[in-house]
């Protein structure tokens, strides 16, 4: 389910400009909500395991999907509302923005923001090695991105991203 919200984020690129924040706030709303709900439950004792996708096992690919216990709900419904409170306040920062970035600028950088959530939200929900760093390099990755797209010098974006690595 997760997955498929974050699909939406593509679209970015293909709506007009004014549309680019209100899709971007609406797939990050959707998956910090359904990421929050599980974290109540979670949290409440309800149901200590919740997979966050259909009820798809398979023995070789098990820790490839998200899941969230207790521990992993606290930072999960953190990074769901921080993101959309950033996310909210960027409406007012997107009036001076847009005078002097191009719609395919604006793209990228909201492009970048939902990456960054979802991968926050992997990082915190991934069991498995190889998928938790995945989702760590995405998370670097669009950091970086965030980083140059707000007309930050590369220097600074390469230091972050190695400091982050």
């Amino acid at each position: 389910m997760l997955i498929l919200i974050g699909l939406l984020s593509f679209f970015i690129f293909i709506v007009p400009v004014w549309y680019k924040y209100a899709l971007t706030l609406g797939v990050i709303a959707a998956g910090a909500g359904l990421a929050v709900i599980g974290a109540l439950a979670a949290l409440t004792g309800k149901t200590p395991d919740i997979p966050l996708f259909a009820n798809y096992y398979s023995p070789v690919f098990r820790f490839a999907f998200p899941q969230m216990d207790r521990l992993s709900a606290v930072f999960a419904a953190i990074v769901s509302l921080t993101t959309f409170s950033i996310t909210l306040y960027a409406r007012d920062d997107l009036k001076r923005v847009t005078a002097h970035f191009s719609a395919v600028q604006l793209s990228v950088q909201f492009f970048a923001l939902s990456v960054m959530f979802y991968s926050m939200l992997g990082v915190t929900l991934f069991r498995g090695g190889f998928a938790f760093l995945t989702a760590w390099e995405l998370m670097t990755i669009a950091s970086f991105v965030l980083i140059l797209s707000r007309g930050e010098s590369g220097k600074s974006g390469v230091r972050r991203s190695i400091t982050s690595s």
